[in-house]
């Protein structure tokens, strides 16, 4: 298993709500598989977040030899999205198998998933979805 540095890309945002050390309110998991190009808009959309108390992690589903390159490339541009790599198999593991995986190394309170071709349009999403929850 492969873990990135945490945290680097937190951003400081309106809220500091974090109840416990170094464990973040929200953890945004983004499962992909062979769509790089795709999961930097979805990263991008998450990473401009007014809010900041989240972690974001990247499950990688058994990725071909070269889009695992990208990925790879990926990982080491933006130290603060943890990666999780897992193996290959060729049909991949299954979309709900990868979130769950995102799920399982997790930190936050709360748990978001996007898919990696979708994104926010919204920077305040996770502001009002924070808001909504402490209401």
């Amino acid at each position: 298993m492969h873990y990135g540095e945490q945290g680097a890309l937190r951003r400081g945002g309106r809220h500091a709500v974090t109840e416990v050390a170094n464990s973040p309110f929200f953890s945004v998991i983004i499962p992909t598989r062979n769509r790089p190009d795709f999961l930097l808009r979805a990263a991008q959309s998450v990473l401009q977040q007014d809010f900041g108390d989240y972690e974001l992690i990247v499950v990688v589903d058994g990725s071909d030899e070269g889009n695992l390159q990208r990925y790879r490339e990926i990982e080491s541009e933006q130290p603060g999205i943890t990666f999780e790599f897992m193996v290959h198999r060729p049909r991949g593991h299954g979309h709900s198998y990868s979130m769950n995986v995102g799920a399982a190394i997790a930190k936050g309170r709360y748990l978001c998933f996007i898919d990696d071709d979708d994104y926010w349009t919204d920077a305040g999403h996770l502001s009002r979805v924070y808001s909504s929850i402490d209401a």
